[in-house]
């Protein structure tokens, strides 16, 4: 009975429309490195040594700087890939795109967080889709992933 129900649900348009948003990303964080060596930051990094050499210089470079700010970029990509959720779309499925924009509804916070269904055209590279509406013509402008969901009829 709870299949059923659940698979119901799953189907019910106005379940689907009305569906809570995702926040949850569509694709992995690719990080940027920068094209310098090491990150410059307002905090002054300082150490006293007895005598000063190149290869303690070297050392300090490495150690304090380098490893440091490298490693905080691979936790935070480490840490945003972790609750990814891949949406895998391909030609011809359906998708419901997702109200973002700050338009006045009369019904308030009861109004459909979802508008669709419509038909992906095309899925570009850059982690966006073209889509078609239900008579069959384009969207002006691609839809990133992350502003879609699929439409289960």
């Amino acid at each position: 009975m709870e299949a059923d129900c659940y698979a119901y649900v799953k189907k019910c348009h106005k379940c689907q429309v009305y569906a809570n948003l995702i926040h949850v990303p569509p694709s992995q964080l690719h990080s940027l490195t920068s094209p310098w060596p090491f990150s410059v930051t307002k905090w002054i990094e300082a150490a006293s040594y007895a005598s000063l050499t190149s290869a303690s210089v070297a050392r300090f470079i490495k150690a304090n700087i380098i490893c440091r700010y490298g490693g905080y970029q691979r936790r935070v990509e480490r840490a945003f890939n972790k609750k990814v959720r891949v949406r895998d779309l391909k030609k011809g499925d359906l998708v419901l795109k997702s109200f973002r924009a700050p338009v006045y509804d009369p019904r308030g916070k009861f109004k459909p967080k979802w508008s669709g269904p419509y038909i992906v055209d095309e899925v570009l590279p850059e982690k966006a889709v073209r889509l078609l509406d239900e008579n069959g013509e384009k969207l002006t402008e691609p839809t990133n992933l992350d502003q879609l969901k699929k439409y289960y009829a």
